[in-house]
């Protein structure tokens, strides 16, 4: 964050007018597993990548690790439970295309996507 300070004359100053600018570092943030120019943190932030373990690392650049053993299975344990039931809530009536949270394929996370987990709450066969 840039803090503004009062604006200075240069014929109030002997050596013309300055800026005082204070910067401070957080932190660097590292990763873009798919290479697409947008670090993972900030892709799965602004919603456009799921995260559905919540590893932090987009869903996509998992390939096979990430296995939906039945539908409702959102975090792959092979149950479908409340954990299941949490991660469809976080993006519940949103526009989500292509999450694994919109269980019934129409672009939204919606009441028809809780009946579908709920139907198969339990352990998958």
């Amino acid at each position: 964050d840039l803090t503004a300070s009062v604006a200075v004359n240069a014929d109030q100053c002997p050596s013309g007018s300055y800026c005082m600018v204070e910067i401070a570092y957080t932190a660097a943030v590292t990763g873009d597993c798919n290479a697409n120019s947008l670090l993972d943190v900030c892709e799965i932030a602004e919603h456009p990548e799921p995260d559905v373990n919540g590893d932090g690392v987009p869903d996509a650049c998992q390939g096979s690790s990430l296995v939906f053993v039945c539908q409702g299975d959102l975090d792959g344990n092979h149950s479908v439970d409340a954990g299941d039931l949490s991660l469809l809530l976080v993006n519940f009536g949103r526009a989500m295309p292509g999450d694994p949270s919109d269980l019934d394929g129409d672009g939204i996370i919606g009441n028809p996507d809780i009946g579908l987990l709920l139907l198969n709450f339990g352990q998958c066969q």
